[in-house]
């Protein structure tokens, strides 16, 4: 009998004390298409298609002369999760960039796609 108890007793603190941790789901977002294109500026943002399970504390875009975001120029344009658009402005006439949406989500950062535009 006391076997049984002490049985009984592994169980429930097992199955009581071993939580599922919960899993961090991490927002899905795509670049929108870049629009109103100029010699200095052009307009973009993003669509989160998946909205997972974590805040966002920030969104925005960053942009860069080089596919390499290490040295990207970012807008912050809200947090949350609405879809949004941003004013890439400081750009230079006739320069390649590559643009991609961002956001803050928990401790990680999501990017969108990564795409490349031409001011005239």
């Amino acid at each position: 009998m006391r076997n049984i108890g002490l049985i009984l007793l592994v169980i429930s603190c097992t199955i009581f004390a071993c939580k599922k941790k919960d899993l961090q789901l991490l927002p899905a977002l795509t670049t929108t298409a870049i629009s109103n294109i100029t010699d200095s500026s052009a307009v973009s943002g993003g669509t989160f298609t998946a909205i997972g399970n974590v805040s966002i504390s920030a969104y925005g875009m960053g942009w860069a002369t080089t596919a390499n975001f290490s040295t990207a120029t970012e807008s912050v344009d809200g947090a949350g999760t609405s879809n949004f658009a941003s004013n890439l402005t400081g750009l230079l006439p006739a320069t390649t960039y590559y643009a991609r949406a961002y956001a803050i989500a928990g401790k990680d950062t999501v990017y969108g796609n990564t795409l490349q535009f031409m001011t005239y």
